[in-house]
């Protein structure tokens, strides 16, 4: 089993794919942020993150470990 560092294409590949997966979780965590400011403003609190977006940062870490073992086998 090759060694997914020492492919430069390859890890430029899981790299890219790693940034689009994150794009979506973004505009998730935008949008709980958004629904948690009222119209008196904002609070620091505002911007923790919900449980669907810890949801999300789960499911996103899961997905790209997954690409990367994908990658490694071939």
């Amino acid at each position: 089993m090759q060694v997914l560092l020492e492919n430069k294409k390859d890890w430029s590949k899981w790299l890219n794919n790693a940034l689009i997966f994150l794009a979506p979780l973004g505009v998730l965590y935008l949008i709980f942020v958004q629904a948690n400011i009222q119209g008196d403003g904002f609070e620091w609190s505002d911007f923790a993150p919900s449980r669907e977006v810890v949801g999300g940062i789960f499911l996103y870490l899961i997905n790209t470990v997954l690409d990367y073992l994908r990658k490694l086998r071939g």
